[in-house]
């Protein structure tokens, strides 16, 4: 987000990893349980499901670390980060005041 070049490969990277998780979830439960789940078209349809929603965690887990991170980097310690459709609201502490901001418009100017 903010002085983030690679954003697109991480993301990439994270697609890959995801879908790596989610086939060796689906060979753990093949092995498993044989006779309940078989390979074919769908567990093809459950495997694009679990993929995407460890994706969209991953992503999310990112973004809230990233948030961490930078915060942690400028001397602010994150109380709470709450998620809606189109941006984060941060609750930190800084100076031994209480504030909050919106990620990343409030954020810009602490480069």
């Amino acid at each position: 987000m903010i002085r983030q070049p690679w954003g697109g490969v991480l993301a990439l990277l994270t697609l890959i990893i995801s879908l790596f998780v989610a086939g060796g979830l689906l060979e753990i439960l093949h092995a498993l349980l044989p006779a309940v789940f078989e390979r074919g078209m769908g567990s093809l349809c459950i495997g694009a499901v679990l993929s995407l929603t460890i994706f969209s965690l991953a992503l999310e887990l990112g973004h809230r670390l990233e948030i961490v991170l930078f915060c942690r980097k400028r001397g602010a310690k994150v109380l709470r980060i709450r998620a809606f459709r189109n941006h984060y609201r941060v609750s930190y502490l800084r100076a031994g005041e209480t504030m909050t901001g919106k990620w990343p418009e409030d954020f810009r100017s602490w480069n």
